[in-house]
């Protein structure tokens, strides 16, 4: 019996050994990356926490060490989180710095790319890489009716 369980475990180190190698998992397939098509607010993500928790904005600034306002400008997105504040909230949600910059990242990311580079305003999300922009149905309208106009330096007619 200790024989056959030794072959069992020599044979799925191998094989977990194996898919280390290839990088691929045990079936043989490669991993995929997980990309999102929505980025989660990072108040959102304090608010879905302090709920678990049963904690105030109130006390959350508090523990903190700032004035509410800010924990509030954070959870409804008019304030972003800074290095600073990533710091105080791994301190009192236990989350990690890494955690709440990547949010911040991520979520800042997207509404970059979900407004019109011409006029600021919304557009649908790029999924192209690079990113290309995408322009408002009102700038694109504008673009689209533009003459071409062909700049020469040449004057000679």
């Amino acid at each position: 019996m200790q024989t056959i369980t030794f072959i069992v475990i020599i044979v799925l180190v191998i094989m977990v050994a194996n898919s280390v190698i290839k990088g691929t998992n045990l079936d043989g397939i490669p991993p995929t990356e997980y990309t999102p098509d929505v980025a989660i607010p990072p108040g959102a993500t304090i608010l879905e926490i302090l709920e678990s928790l049963d904690m105030t904005q109130a006390e959350l600034a508090e523990w903190m060490g700032c004035p509410s306002n800010v924990v509030n400008e954070i959870i409804e997105g008019e304030r972003a989180i800074t290095y600073q504040t990533a710091i105080a909230l791994e301190r009192v949600l236990i989350h990690p710095v890494d955690f709440w910059m990547n949010l911040e990242k991520n979520y800042r990311t997207q509404q970059d790319y979900t407004k019109c580079p011409q006029c600021g305003g919304p557009t649908e999300f790029s999924r192209s890489v690079p990113p290309e922009p995408y322009w408002c149905e009102k700038c694109e309208e504008i673009e689209r009716n533009r003459p071409n106009v062909v700049l020469t330096d040449d004057l000679s007619g």
